[in-house]
């Protein structure tokens, strides 16, 4: 799992935001600094990233907000299941 920061968007006034992302063979876990809400991609997500607009294969809620990789990927090892890992597989093919 390679974790990585981009700096992106959220909300109607596009506020400015650090998304911190996981990227997997599977696909992309993501979340917004601060935010406790997890979720799943398939799309690439680069600088200027609107996270409203990404398209979500799933997603998990944490019991506390994220704020540095290391919490995003002990979210990520704690909060998943397998079946979650294979949905970005299955849409792929």
């Amino acid at each position: 799992m390679i974790i990585r920061k981009v700096e992106g968007t959220y909300g109607n006034l596009k506020t400015k935001c650090t998304v911190l992302v996981a990227d997997t063979n599977e696909g992309s876990w993501y979340c917004v600094v601060g935010s406790q809400n997890v979720n799943m991609t398939c799309a690439p997500l680069v600088a200027g990233v609107d996270v409203e607009a990404v398209l979500d294969v799933d997603g998990f809620t944490w019991g506390r907000g994220i704020g540095t990789p290391e919490e995003l990927e002990k979210s990520i090892r704690h909060g998943t299941h397998e079946r979650w890992q294979l949905v970005c597989v299955e849409l792929k093919a």
